[in-house]
Parts: C-alpha cells; structure tokens; sequence
C-alpha cells in the first residue's frame, strides 16, 4: 500500500519490516495510483502473482527469493482507511 508520499510510507516500513523481514514485499500503487478501491486492483495483482508465481520486476520492493504461496494486502488509504486482505494458495 506504499503510495509515494515519504512520510506515509515511512509509517508503513516501520510498522511492516520488524514484522516481515524474511518476506518479500511488493508496491502496487505506482501502477493503478491511489482511489479508495485501490484494494480491488491489489487483489487482481495478487491473484495474478499467486497463479504465475512471479512478482512483476516493476512492484518489488524487497525479493527474498522465497515460493510465493501467500499474499497479504494492506492498503493504508491516506492513513484513515486501513484494509487487510490475506491470499493463499494453498
């Protein structure tokens, strides 16, 4: 749910990063940009990486070279909107 915006995006790295540092993560926005719905374009993007197992070179943030089996979406729509949706493949 990175958006750009340094200071919302600092908020989102240090909430996230103790939580996941060995999972790889991943930006949508710089392709659909940020609409309160922006959630729905995430999911599509993660149904897509979870059939294909490959991460798009132009939304990944950090690779850690680990089977894509899972997707957590957080999308911290202008920090007052916060939406959580969790994808899994198996």
């Amino acid at each position: 749910g990175k958006s750009g915006d340094a200071n919302s995006d600092a908020v989102i790295d240090k909430i996230l990063s103790p939580l996941f540092k060995s999972s790889s993560t991943a930006v949508y926005k710089n392709l659909c940009g940020e609409y309160y719905t922006s959630t729905a374009f995430a999911l599509w993007l993660a149904y897509s990486i979870l059939k294909t197992g490959k991460i798009p070179a132009e939304i990944i943030d950090q690779d850690r070279g680990r089977d894509i089996k899972t997707i957590l979406i957080y999308n911290p729509y202008f920090k007052e909107h916060h939406s959580l949706v969790l994808l899994s493949s198996e």
